[in-house]
């Protein structure tokens, strides 16, 4: 079931203009990244020191190309708020913290994982509109440009622009529509079948999980995307003897995997109660990632070399290292990470 996007009452949609500054040549240059900081601590963090090197680990059908030695603390961290130029204008931009979760989150992904970061570029190589310009976003943090990370995430990706009497953009709440606008980078199929030949129900359906699906608790989420046939109401002639099933499209899985959390069920779903292994499709994945609404401001916390880390917009400057999971905090997304 398709959920609506989010509009914001101080933005308007808009088409897709050309940038007078999309040709300028975006260049990653590791030597650009700040220092290393240092990791301070919380209620529920320690300081320790930076992780180190990744182990390459073995798929189904070779060897999984090698994680890249890195430190998380060594690449720049997006800040909250800020400005981005808008038809020549400063624009100021703010409540960024879900928005800024999801970008750093990528980045992480993008960075840490070879495999990821090569099924991305793939789909950035076919010009995939909003994944060329995630991979934009991620250059541009590289650089520390802020005003241009926003400008590609809202302007570019979002569709979001300034009405005309406003100067101002607030971004809370934009997570459902940002995680809409890159679904395609997982898609999955939905199998159908109904006993009554009349009936026109499709066969196959394509759906993308960011967008499409329905989660309100993770650790069900072999139940939901279910991949052995059940016994359905036929939603186009009402038959009581459909069958529905879920697969992964001829592509095959993906390697990694992420799906927003939806609350309002009775027992909502938190970090306590995240499993740290799934089970998607029939194929493994582990938890890498998620976000975590803290009622008025979200953060997310990142695993990496068995050790989780907190990334907080409002202190960039800090990576926090989280020594447990049992808060009761309300997990917001959950990125998962193909294990082989």
């Amino acid at each position: 079931m398709e959920k609506p996007n989010t509009k914001n009452p101080h933005c308007s949609d808009i088409d897709e203009e050309p940038d007078e500054n999309d040709d300028k040549p975006n260049v990653l240059n590791d030597t650009l990244f700040p220092k290393e900081k240092d990791i301070e601590t919380s209620s529920n963090c320690s300081t320790e020191e930076p992780e180190q090197s990744q182990e390459s680990w073995k798929s189904k059908t070779g060897s999984r190309p090698s994680k890249k030695t890195i430190s998380l603390t060594s690449y720049p961290r997006i800040p909250a708020g800020g400005y981005m130029i808008f038809q020549h204008q400063k624009v100021t931009v703010s409540q960024t913290c879900n928005l800024d979760c999801l970008l750093q989150t990528l980045l992480y992904l993008y960075k840490c994982d070879t495999e990821s970061a090569n099924y991305i570029n793939q789909h950035d190589a076919l010009q995939t509109n909003n994944i060329t310009n995630l991979v934009k976003i991620f250059k541009e943090t590289g650089n520390s440009s802020w005003a241009q990370v926003h400008y590609y995430s809202i302007h570019k990706i979002l569709k979001l622009s300034p009405t005309a009497t406003e100067r101002n953009l607030d971004l809370y709440g934009s997570e459902e529509r940002f995680l809409s606008t890159i679904a395609e980078l997982i898609p999955i199929s939905q199998l159908l079948d109904c006993p009554n030949r009349k009936c026109k129900l499709p066969t196959k359906n394509p759906l993308f999980p960011m967008r499409d699906v329905i989660i309100n608790n993770p650790s069900n989420i072999t139940d939901i995307l279910h991949v052995d046939t059940k016994i359905i109401t036929c939603p186009s002639c009402n038959c009581k003897e459909a069958e529905r099933k879920y697969s992964w499209t001829d592509n095959g899985p993906t390697p990694f995997f992420i799906f927003p959390v939806a609350h309002g069920n009775a027992v909502p779903a938190t970090e306590s109660t995240l499993p740290s292994t799934f089970n998607v499709l029939g194929e493994n994945y582990t938890l890498f990632a998620y976000t975590l609404n803290l009622g008025d401001h979200y953060i997310a916390v990142v695993q990496h070399n068995k050790k989780y880390y907190t990334y907080n917009d409002m202190v960039p400057d800090t990576l926090q290292i989280r020594n447990n999971r049992n808060s009761s905090h309300k997990s917001s997304c959950v990125f998962l990470i193909k294990k082989m």
